[in-house]
């Protein structure tokens, strides 16, 4: 997961990621909001996020121990 924020948000220079998580994956939905991922809409079968670069910077150290 890393690796993939760390793409995203300095190679690349996104400022946010947009994804979606199935509700029923609780796990991973306890995950993204743990390290500060907000959820923007939900529907019958997927909750969607939004993950902002400050909060990827103020939590990567933890996820490295998650």
């Amino acid at each position: 997961m890393k690796l993939l924020l760390n793409l995203v948000f300095y190679e690349l220079g996104f400022t946010q990621s947009h994804f979606d998580v199935r509700k029923n994956n609780l796990k991973v939905v306890t995950f993204h909001k743990k390290f500060g991922a907000i959820i923007t809409s939900k529907d019958d079968e997927n909750y969607y996020f939004n993950f902002a670069l400050e909060y990827y910077v103020k939590t990567r150290k933890n996820m490295l121990n998650f």
